[in-house]
Parts: C-alpha cells; sequence; structure tokens
C-alpha cells in the first residue's frame, strides 16, 4: 500500500474517531488534547529519526471511566515513523514507534510522560486502568526473536501525591506469568519518582539497579548459563 493512500486510511479513522467522541460528550477536545501530547512529545529526549524515515503516521486514541463521582479521560498519542523503501514512497517497515500520554481527572490535566516502543513489534497494546487512588499503565508487546515470539508486559502502577501522580511500582512479566522482573517498588527501594518525569532513562535506570541489587535476574541466570 502507498505511504499516500496509508495515510489517507489512517487519517479518515481518526476523523471518524474524533467525530464520535465529540458526539458522545460535549467535553471530548481532541484538537487542544493533541496540542499536549505533542507537546510532550516535543520534550521527548530520544534520538529524533525523522531525518531518515518516511512521513510520520499518528493514531489518536481516547479511553474514559467513571470512579464513583470522578471522570477520568485518558488520552494517547502514537506515532508511527515508516521507512521509505524505494522511489515510490512505498512502505517499508517501521524504523521507530512512540506513544505520549496523559489524563483528565475530572478537569484537572495530569501530565504523563512518552516512550520508545518496539518497532519490530507483531503486536502492541497500550491500556490505561483507572482506580480509586490508583493508575496502572500496561505495556503489551509480542516480537518475534531468534525465530520465536517473545512477550513483554510492562506494568506501571502510580499513586496520587499532591496534585501530582508517583509511581508505585514498576514491572515486567516475560513469556510465562511466573516470569516477573519487579524492577521497582517504592517501599522497597525508597524513591519518589513522578510520573511527568519518566522517560526511557529513568527506567532503564531503575531495571539495571534492580539487576545490580539482585532483585532481578538476567535470562541467563534464570535458566542457569554462567
Amino acid at each position: 500500500m502507498g505511504l499516500n493512500r496509508l495515510g489517507r486510511l489512517v487519517g479518515l479513522l481518526l476523523l471518524v474517531h474524533f467525530f464520535l467522541g465529540l458526539a458522545e460528550s460535549e467535553e471530548f477536545e481532541p484538537p487542544r488534547v493533541v496540542k499536549m501530547l505533542r507537546d510532550q512529545s516535543s520534550e521527548f529526549s530520544l534520538n529524533d529519526p525523522r531525518e531518515q524515515s518516511g512521513h510520520p503516521i499518528e493514531v489518536f486514541e481516547e479511553s474514559k471511566t467513571h470512579v464513583g463521582k470522578t471522570l477520568y479521560r485518558g488520552f494517547m498519542l502514537r506515532t508511527l515513523w515508516p521507512s521509505v523503501d524505494d522511489i515510490n514512497e512505498k512502505l517499508g517497515k517501521i524504523n521507530w514507534s512512540t506513544m505520549c500520554f496523559g489524563f483528565f481527572k475530572g478537569s484537572k490535566w495530569q501530565k504523563g510522560f512518552c516512550l520508545e516502543l518496539n518497532s519490530n513489534a507483531t503486536f502492541s497494546q497500550i491500556s490505561m486502568d483507572f482506580k480509586q487512588d490508583t493508575f496502572i499503565l500496561r505495556i503489551n508487546e509480542y516480537a518475534i526473536e531468534c525465530d520465536w515470539e517473545h512477550r513483554s508486559l510492562e506494568i506501571l502502577t502510580f499513586k496520587p501525591f499532591k496534585n501530582r501522580y508517583v509511581l508505585q511500582s514498576y514491572s515486567r512479566i516475560n513469556d510465562s506469568d511466573k516470569d516477573i522482573d519487579p524492577f521497582y517498588a517504592q517501599k522497597r527501594d525508597g524513591k519518589r519518582i513522578y510520573m511527568d518525569t519518566i522517560n526511557h532513562s529513568v527506567l532503564q535506570d531503575l531495571q539495571d539497579h534492580c539487576y545490580e541489587k539482585g532483585d532481578c535476574q538476567t535470562w541467563a541466570d534464570k535458566n542457569g548459563i554462567e
């Protein structure tokens, strides 16, 4: 499928999604929210791949739920940077894939963060779950490595603290539900990490610290390989 054709298709899907949301709720404000998420994306510290990639494709998603009398509305902006593999601008693989999110708690905007996703993922699903005094972000991806499809389910749990949200736990479930990497727990590690300060480097540091302390095991350790 040509790049222009795919862009028009994605654009049509987004317009349909916007108008459906607008019909459901007068509070739905896609232009303003998209601008906020794009502003978050502009602060993203990862290397910008735009010089070597095709035109970006944006996918905007909304989720909402009531917890008691409070309405939570979660918004996420995915950006896909496809490579262009020939002069006819046919789509090749995805060079870079990112997501940025945030949510309204009632009328107050809670700034989230941006992360790079697995551009080689065969399946990628991100969910925002709102509970009483708890927000859970799940990033569930499958990717083929060494002719085997592996799962990576990262779970980040947050609690409100003085009008912001603080990370309570960060873990990853691998191919087996029993194969869990408990990268971070606030009670165990004693840090205070605000949701709006998180990026790839912060999460990588938590992973490295977990392995260094011995709270996490490498793949070799789990499989008894020296």
